[in-house]
């Protein structure tokens, strides 16, 4: 799912990009913060009927439609329903590629535009690998919140559980 400007000449360029790596494109327009959260719904309903292994959200796009601390309460809310999904951030604003961790909370990995193909492929090497990240420490927020009485957050990956019962006895023995 790649959410951006159908009718821009760099979204269609990227969209073939991505398709050329195997992936099943579908360029999404929608207003992600529209009044009464029906886009915001429309994709979270998109990603629950789909399999959808991978997000990419043009920030220029999203922010002629709302200002842009709008679109970041948007985008946190969005990563932590749909958690196992890695997703990349676009952007002609950033001052570089970025594929730190510093930015997990809106993504896994974030681009400055315009991008070649090869960063694309980067890009989405690593926000795989920062996406497990991610799915732990969610998974850490919800055991918090669950042992205090909240509710669990996104359930990550079976695959990317942590074996608590080695860390309880590798903690035992000191």
């Amino acid at each position: 799912m790649f959410v951006t400007d159908p009718f821009s000449s760099t979204s269609t360029r990227l969209a073939s990009i991505l398709s050329d790596y195997g992936y099943d494109v579908e360029l999404c327009d929608v207003d992600l913060c529209s009044d009464g959260d029906a886009s915001f719904e429309f994709l979270l309903g998109y990603s629950d009927s789909r399999t959808c292994s991978l997000f990419v959200f043009d920030l220029d796009f999203l922010r002629k439609q709302k200002p842009l601390g709008e679109v970041v309460d948007c985008l946190i809310t969005f990563r932590e329903q749909v958690c196992r999904v890695p997703n990349i951030l676009l952007s002609s604003s950033f001052g570089r590629d970025d594929f730190g961790v510093d930015r997990l909370p809106i993504a896994d990995a974030s681009l400055r535009l315009p991008v070649a193909r090869g960063r694309i492929a980067a890009a989405i090497a690593e926000a795989r690998t920062n996406n497990a990240l991610w799915q732990r420490r969610l998974e850490d927020r919800s055991l918090q919140q669950v042992m205090t009485g909240g509710g669990a957050l996104c359930v990550p990956k079976a695959g990317l559980q942590r074996p608590r019962a080695r860390r309880q006895r590798s903690a035992l023995r000191g």
